[in-house]
């Protein structure tokens, strides 16, 4: 194999698995994960659960795990960012602001002293 041809693979590079619904193109994962919340909800509704509760509570399912799965916040995980929130928050007395002292210098006057006219004194 001739080196002049060949590159490096990049380290980040990641290949995920996707779908393509009417042009628009899906993450698998999101997809089967909305497919199973949709036959969850449908048995759910036909054993007699209230078809309004159920969507709503399943709607929220579906955003908080498509959520952690695909999102991505100043290029960290979603998983990433929920355990250094989760390491930040066992710390205890990290989240409490103390009092601030600020010496602040004595303050100049804004705008110069006017001075009388020569014919007032």
């Amino acid at each position: 194999m001739n080196d002049f041809l060949s590159a490096p693979v990049p380290r980040n590079l990641r290949v995920r698995a996707s779908l393509q619904v009417a042009s628009t193109r899906l993450p698998a994962r999101s997809f089967v994960l909305l497919m199973a919340l949709v036959l969850v909800g449908g048995l759910a509704v036909a054993r007699g659960a209230d078809l309004t509760t159920t969507a709503q509570s399943l709607g929220a399912v579906a955003a908080v795990s498509i959520t952690a799965l695909e999102g991505r916040w100043w290029g960290y995980s979603t998983w990433a960012l929920a355990w250094m929130a989760a390491a930040h928050l066992a710390r205890p007395g990290q989240l409490e602001l103390g009092p601030q002292e600020i010496a602040l210098p004595p303050e100049a006057p804004s705008a110069p002293v006017s001075r009388r006219p020569r014919w007032h004194a």
